[in-house]
């Protein structure tokens, strides 16, 4: 017979700008855990949504909800619910304990990232004592992706929104050479904070003179991972793009790596378009520059290699002044063509191709969410004297290798008010 653990789903809410105290409003899942008979530890995890006393709606999964999974060992999963009529998956999990390691079982943690929630994912709260614990064997932990060459990266668990933290995750293990240490520095942005970390490998985490964030590590043919819980400010504007500046220290070698970043108004809000003026000013007659920014996100179990994005500007706008901004290479995908329909001169196609977009729910290689995403921008001109709502939104094509093409995706509504009279 199965052993079962639940751990109840919480979420601290701090009320009022500066608040130095907060509620804890119980949230609808629980953790359900059972030990997977075979010769090494191994446990199966499941997120369960439950309804709580004194309440008539239960929780219920929505196709796309996000669930991050970081174990005590150090591990990380992250999955993606899936719905097929009545069928559920990417709720469960299996982990295997790693590296020798004694670790707590009730110290799993699972965050729920409700798709187009707005609340902070919720973090597991352990209810079960005393903790049980179990040594995992010499068991090499879940192979992290690295790029070519590469023997570290950075992501984050979900979106940076204002109020709300996630975490920061850099990813490594040692690289070609004999080298016990290395070490990384962090430079976070104005209005982005640390507010704690998780090390599960002795790392050594301080913060400098000047206020970077400093990671000691010691280097192990294992892939290993450290998290630093960051807290995004309210006073950092939705749509603001920001950058976190990682700079590496292994095998001798110094590297540089960016994470390009963008506030959303959501944790979760995964193929999004967004404009940086929402508001007309007042008296403004003649045209007006806006800049969009489309994000889409690659939810399945294989990489894309071919992407089609179709935005239909409205009559607001002139699609003579439409530029796209240097469209970066991202997470395997970059700018193939910008077209404009033959029969219709506000329709813009843009193309992207290239080795391919990871899928979150690949089974063959781990990626993390925003090693699923890719995110480009443009500029386009109003037309002048603009007295109406601009609302902008574009659809996103994946094509299958066999050239089949995938149900369209519809983004967000971007909108842009009129001037208040």
């Amino acid at each position: 017979m199965k052993n079962w653990l639940f751990l109840l789903l919480f979420v601290a809410l701090s009320v009022g700008a500066g608040a130095q105290t907060a509620t804890v409003v119980p949230q609808n899942y629980k953790i359900a855990i059972s030990e997977i008979p075979s010769n090494q530890p191994t446990f199966n995890c499941k997120v369960v949504p439950i309804t709580l006393p004194n309440t008539e709606t239960p929780r219920v999964w929505t196709h796309g909800d996000l669930i991050t999974w970081i174990f005590p060992d150090g591990q990380m999963m992250q999955r993606e619910i899936v719905i097929a009529g009545n069928a559920i998956s990417n709720d469960t999990v299996n982990w295997s304990p790693c590296c020798s390691l004694t670790v707590k079982i009730n110290e799993v943690q699972a965050h729920v990232a409700k798709k187009g929630g707005t609340v902070p994912p919720p973090m597991a709260m352990h209810l079960a004592t005393p903790a049980s614990e179990v040594t995992g064997t010499t068991l090499a932990p879940v192979a992290i992706e690295f790029s070519t060459g590469k023997h570290w990266k950075v992501s984050s668990t979900w979106e940076f929104s204002p109020g709300k933290d996630n975490f920061l995750v850099i990813s490594y293990k040692r690289g070609e050479c004999n080298s016990q240490n290395g070490s990384f520095e962090i430079m976070l942005p104005a209005g982005i904070s640390m507010i704690g970390n998780m090390a599960f490998n002795s790392e050594n985490i301080t913060t400098a003179a000047n206020g970077n964030k400093l990671i000691q590590v010691s280097l192990s043919e294992n892939h290993r991972n450290v998290f630093l819980k960051l807290h995004t400010e309210n006073t950092v504007a939705i749509g603001k793009y920001f950058e976190i500046i990682i700079s590496s220290r292994m095998c001798g070698e110094n590297t540089l790596e960016t994470l390009n970043c963008v506030a959303k108004g959501e944790p979760h809000d995964i193929n999004y378009k967004i404009v940086d003026i929402p508001q007309i000013p007042p008296g403004q007659t003649d045209s007006l520059k806006l800049t969009y920014t489309i994000q889409f996100h690659n939810s399945g179990e294989g990489s894309v290699q071919f992407v089609t994005v179709t935005d239909t500007l409205p009559k607001e706008l002139d699609p003579a002044t439409f530029a796209l901004l240097a469209p970066p290479v991202m997470n395997g995908l970059a700018l193939y063509s910008v077209e404009t329909s033959p029969t219709n001169k506000y329709v813009k196609i843009i193309t992207f191709k290239g080795l391919g977009l990871p899928g979150l729910n690949q089974k063959d290689k781990p990626f993390n969410f925003d090693e699923t995403i890719y995110r480009f921008s443009f500029t386009v001109k109003t037309i002048p004297n603009v007295q109406t709502t601009i609302n902008n939104n574009a659809k996103v094509i994946f094509h299958k290798s066999t050239g089949e093409k995938l149900p369209a995706v519809t983004t967000g509504i971007a909108k842009v008010s009129p001037a208040r009279v």
